[in-house]
């Protein structure tokens, strides 16, 4: 019976090695749950509350045959508004971003709101993360905006150059972790990942003594440009979202997807 059971075993770790290789998409675990995702490969806006002038594209996408465009023909205003519940306090907004060579940050007057976290008011009254390139700079700034919670407003300016030396005319892989304070402590914190690398992060009491989480996810944002000041050839592309309450990292992208044959020939043989 001993041996009978370890060839079972055996079999069964054979199996759920197959099934691993096989998986091609991230599956929540209780360790890590997705709470968004979109790879845009329903080539609409079906997943989103609230749209704005965003495109969908099917020239320049990182997996698939879509992705989303926003910034060019002079448009300020894109939006991809999506809720989730539970309510989450510690995230992680992974995304793959380009920048064709020909992009030009806007002129002053348009910085750019790449994405957000925010609480279930997505006004002026709600906790936020704003993730931008502010006015007149050419560096991603990490800003919280404690809203009416009763926090304090968090801004660091980073060092990174999202159009800099190579980075034009590629995918990136970007990863923002946001994770809001204990209620009265100074314990809140902001990182950003570029291709897996640190760049920068900030720290701090985001909302006070409240309690709220984050409930909202604006994909692809670009509040704050003036039509008459963004390059009418510049846009932007966004593609192979995941918002998760753990790291989910920046899995390459091989151009295969189809997963591989399981092996012919699993035999289990008893005594």
């Amino acid at each position: 019976m001993l041996f009978l059971n370890q060839h079972r075993m055996r079999f069964l770790g054979v199996v759920l090695g197959i099934l691993a290789i096989a998986g091609v998409t991230r599956t929540p675990s209780a360790a890590n749950s997705i709470s968004f995702e979109d790879d845009f490969e329903g080539c609409d806006y079906k997943k989103y509350s609230d749209v704005a002038l965003n495109k969908i594209d099917q020239t320049i996408r990182h997996s698939g045959k879509c992705s989303s465009k926003i910034g060019g023909d002079g448009v300020k205003y894109g939006k991809l508004v999506a809720s989730f519940n539970p309510g989450q306090t510690d995230l992680w907004f992974t995304a793959w971003v380009f920048f064709p060579a020909s992009f030009q940050l806007p002129a002053p007057g348009g910085g750019m709101h790449l994405w957000r976290l925010m609480g279930s008011d997505y006004g002026t009254g709600s906790v936020m993360l704003d993730f931008n390139i502010p006015d007149r700079t050419n560096f991603v700034q990490l800003f919280h905006f404690p809203g009416n919670s009763g926090g304090q407003e968090a801004v660091k300016s980073t060092s990174f150059n999202p159009i800099a030396g190579d980075r034009k005319g590629r995918w990136q892989c970007w990863e923002v972790h946001s994770r809001l304070n204990q209620p009265g402590k100074s314990d809140g914190l902001v990182e950003f990942y570029a291709d897996g690398a640190f760049v920068d992060s900030v720290s701090g009491n985001f909302r006070g003594n409240s309690t709220a989480p984050y409930t909202v996810v604006d994909v692809q944002s670009n509040i704050g440009g003036n039509d008459e000041l963004w390059p009418t050839t510049s846009w932007w592309y966004i593609d192979d979202v995941t918002v998760s309450t753990a790291r989910v990292g920046c899995l390459p992208d091989t151009g295969d997807k189809n997963p591989p044959s399981a092996p012919k020939g699993l035999q289990v043989t008893s005594p």
